[in-house]
């Protein structure tokens, strides 16, 4: 009898999840089709030039939008009490507002002062809005994963595709120079907007707010700007500052052409991860490690079936497809993606399972981690600009050392989580490596 439970226990959470995952990522799969379908008609409406602009926003965007909330939005997830979740939402929400206060002060004294490399910023005076519209989804995200309704998680993933699709067309149609941008802002509105109708949190941090709370609780987690913040900041700075840097070297058109390629498959492939993280952090956070490892195996044989076969799609006709979709002027991007390859599978495999180190409060070895993809990184976008190699042989060498830099951050994930794999699954994940790359080399020799 008491195995019967324990069955019926087990294939109850079993179902559970499948359904969690399920909702995330038809969320996910659905948002992300949205602006790869809709990038059919802004290839036409706006330049690569556009879209080179657009990407050092986005970038430099990105790179701010790590200390919004000092990394304290994650800690959301892990109080037992909800009173103390709500008061880590207020703290959360001061936070982001006195930096986006900060931001808009720093930027009107850069008008002042005449400072150049401010203001040549590309939609600029859009960052502070941007940057509080960015903090309030993660706050609402991280709320929905901690209260495990992933359906409006989904539901809101999905407007801010819709939103921002449809008003960049718009702008597009208008000829308003920052489509773009302002579209992206338009689209996290939407995001916000769905969160706002289906989850009312005023009320209850106006009954839970207390100051003495809040400050217990900084200490409480203060891993996480301790460690997460610095890690969260070097791992950002790895993937968006490349764009930046690369903007000093090469034309903007390059970096137009690469933008695109990494809004059709880099974003949609970390979006899809994020979500899978999501579930696998919640259920990491009070799971038995067992239960843990056996859900990191199901993910990780689910991204490699996902990661083949568009690493089959891509080879077996990238620059045709690219070109029939976007017009003749983006066929590049489908070499680009080609490149990008091996580095955007071990991004879709690995980078769900990474929320092992938050879940198990090992941030340092994760920050120590993010330092290698630093410095990696961004050796190899100097080491190409100085050496005045071309941005195709640039873009190699980066997706090389992607590939090579998440094996490793595998391989402590692997010891972190103390998974006892057999000879037999040990042969399969070499396999699946080489033959990834075997067929890459040939396809770019």
């Amino acid at each position: 009898m008491n195995i019967d439970i324990k069955a019926g226990i087990e294939k109850f959470k079993s179902s559970e999840i499948t359904h969690n995952i399920a909702t995330l990522s038809a969320g996910s799969v659905i948002s992300q089709i949205i602006p790869v379908v809709m990038s059919l008609i802004l290839s036409r409406l706006y330049t690569p030039k556009d879209y080179g602009d657009f990407s050092i926003f986005i970038n430099c965007a990105g790179i701010i939008a790590v200390f919004i909330s000092l990394r304290y939005e994650y800690a959301i997830v892990r109080p037992k009490r909800n009173v103390d979740a709500f008061n880590l939402i207020t703290l959360c929400g001061i936070i982001a507002i006195s930096i986006s206060i900060i931001l808009t002060l720093l930027f009107i004294l850069s008008d002042w002062m005449d400072l150049d490399t401010i203001n040549s910023l590309p939609g600029k005076n859009w960052l502070p809005i941007y940057i509080i519209c960015i903090a309030t989804l993660q706050i609402f995200s991280n709320y929905a994963n901690r209260v495990e309704n992933y359906k409006v998680l989904a539901i809101s993933s999905i407007t801010r595709s819709l939103a921002q699709a449809f008003s960049r067309i718009i702008f597009g149609i208008l000829h308003y120079g920052t489509g773009l941008i302002t579209g992206s802002i338009i689209g996290l509105l939407g995001g916000c907007l769905t969160f706002t109708r289906k989850i009312h949190l005023l009320r209850s941090l106006r009954r839970c707010f207390s100051w003495k709370r809040i400050k217990e609780l900084m200490q409480i987690y203060n891993n996480f700007p301790k460690y997460l913040l610095p890690s969260g900041l070097l791992n950002t700075l790895s993937t968006n500052l490349p764009v930046i840097l690369l903007a000093d070297f090469y034309a903007k058109d390059s970096i137009g052409h690469f933008s695109m390629a990494i809004s059709i498959l880099y974003l949609p492939i970390s979006l899809i991860g994020n979500a899978l993280g999501q579930v696998f952090y919640k259920k990491a956070s009070s799971w038995q490690p067992r239960q843990t490892n056996a859900l990191a195996i199901q993910f990780l044989t689910l991204n490699s079936v996902i990661g083949l076969i568009t690493f089959g799609i891509l080879l077996s006709g990238g620059e045709r497809l690219f070109m029939f979709l976007l017009g003749k002027d983006w066929s590049i991007v489908g070499l680009y993606a080609i490149y990008l390859c091996p580095w955007l599978i071990s991004v879709l495999c690995i980078s769900p399972l990474g929320w092992i180190f938050d879940a198990r409060d090992q941030q340092r070895t994760e920050m120590y981690l993010n330092i290698g993809m630093f410095v990696s990184r961004t050796f190899v976008i100097l080491l190409g600009g100085y050496l005045q190699l071309s941005f195709d042989i640039t873009l190699l060498l980066y997706s090389i050392t992607g590939l090579f830099l998440w094996l490793i951050e595998g391989v402590f994930i692997y010891r972190v989580l103390e998974i006892k794999a057999s000879n037999t699954q040990k042969i399969l994940i070499l396999t699946y490596i080489c033959f990834i790359l075997i067929c890459w080399l040939i396809r770019i020799w």
